[in-house]
Parts: structure tokens; sequence; C-alpha cells
């Protein structure tokens, strides 16, 4: 199945490339959005690609409420994926990234979301397309994570082939109204397999992707002071289905 990122919504034409955003059609609540992004390991599974070996890497990405009202420049779309990591992960980060742009393409801008059909941009390449949405602002600004937070937490999964930031608006909508956003890649990159999917002697183990949300969901569970059981959300994609 096909999705519709609701990360950036785009009209085109491109004659004149005018544009309008969900920011239009989406009310955000009485908070600011901070931003700030994070590595943690699991230690149930074992890494070893591009140069890389040791706990797997998980890549995450947290909005959440903050009274902040800097002069700072709200994020681009972009710098959600722009971040600091150890020089060990660099080449598996560059090939996370890499298949994100992919599956953005594919499933975000290609398709029509009604007819199915690809999408004409003219002279526009479907990288082109994928520039513009990148250089598009956010609501998001980059600060610290509080801590001891009181917010309750929800804990986003990205569903199959899906990406961490694919549903930013939502991420930025959740955090305006109280809540922090946690969303993760819960896909790691493997050389000759398709994104998302697991090499056959991996997937064999059936175990990666519920390890990986249950520390997730650990670490969610670290960063609010709640100890309310009603206050940790776990949620799957819930983007805009498009028929396949």
């Amino acid at each position: 199945m096909r999705t519709i990122s609701a990360c950036i919504f785009i009209f085109l034409s491109i004659s004149g490339i005018c544009q309008e955003t969900y920011y239009d059609y989406v009310p955000l609540g009485s908070y600011h959005v901070g931003f700030c992004d994070n590595i943690i390991y699991n230690q149930e599974i074992q890494y070893k690609q591009y140069g890389y070996e040791g706990n797997q890497p998980v890549f995450l990405q947290i909005w959440f409420p903050t009274a902040i009202d800097s002069d700072q420049d709200l994020m681009k779309f972009d710098d959600f994926r722009d971040r600091q990591v150890p020089e060990a992960l660099e080449s598996v980060y560059q090939e996370l990234l890499k298949h994100m742009d992919e599956s953005f393409i594919r499933d975000g801008i290609t398709y029509h979301l009604e007819t199915d059909n690809p999408i004409d941009y003219g002279t526009k390449s479907y990288s082109d397309i994928l520039e513009l949405v990148k250089s598009q602002q956010t609501k998001s600004l980059r600060s610290a994570l509080p801590v001891d937070a009181d917010y309750p937490v929800i804990v986003y999964h990205h569903g199959s082939q899906g990406m961490s930031d694919e549903n930013s608006i939502m991420a930025e909508y959740f955090a305006s109204r109280g809540y922090i956003f946690i969303s993760a890649n819960f896909h790691m990159p493997y050389p000759n397999t398709p994104f998302g999917l697991l090499p056959y002697e991996l997937e064999k183990e059936n175990k990666h992707d519920q390890s990986t949300a249950k520390k997730v969901l650990q670490y969610a569970k670290s960063i609010t002071s709640s100890n309310r059981p009603s206050d940790l959300i776990a949620a799957k994609s819930v983007n805009i289905a498009r028929r396949h």
C-alpha cells in the first residue's frame, strides 16, 4: 500500500510553483514546538553493515512542547535529518537517508492521491520536487529536550517501508497540544535487500522490529516524569492511505 506522507503538502503549478501547505488546514495548539534527535542502541540485535559492527542503532526524532519563543529560525524539513552521528555510523546513516529519500519519492511524490497515476511535473524531476519539499519551513525549533517533563508521550511506528519523519506535521500538531512525540527508524539498510525487509537469515529470527519497538518504549518512559499508564501511547502509521 502506498501512502501520502503528512510531511509537507504541496500543490505545484509548474508554471509558477505556487504552494500550499498543511499548516493552512491543521490548527496547532498553544505550545511552541521543540525538536531534538537522539541515538539509542538495541543490545538484542547485532548490526554489521557499511563498516559498522555493534548493537543496532535506533535513530530517534523527538518533537515536544516548549514555552520558548526564540528568534532562532524555524527548521526546514531537511533539518529533521541533519544530525551529528558517531564516525562509525556515518556510512550507515547516509545509506539510511538514501533509502528514506527513495521511499519519499515513491510514496509521497510520484503518484496522484485520487487517480493513482504518475504525476507529470513538467520540466521538474521527482528529485527536484523532493528538494523543494526539503526546503519547506516547518513549525519546529531545535532545542534541548526538557528534563523530567510531565507530558504524555506518543511513540509512533511508521509501518512497513515507512520513514521516521513521514508524519512530521502530525508530530508538530501533538507537540503543540502538550504531547511528546517520538518517532524512530524501525528499518535498517541492508545491501541487496529492499528497504524495509531483512535478509532471509535475519527474517527467520522474527524479533528485530519487536525488540526495537520495546527499546523505544523504554526510552519513552525515561523522558517523562509522568507515571500515569494512559500517558504512554503507541501509534502505528496513520498516513493517508492510497489505493494500490
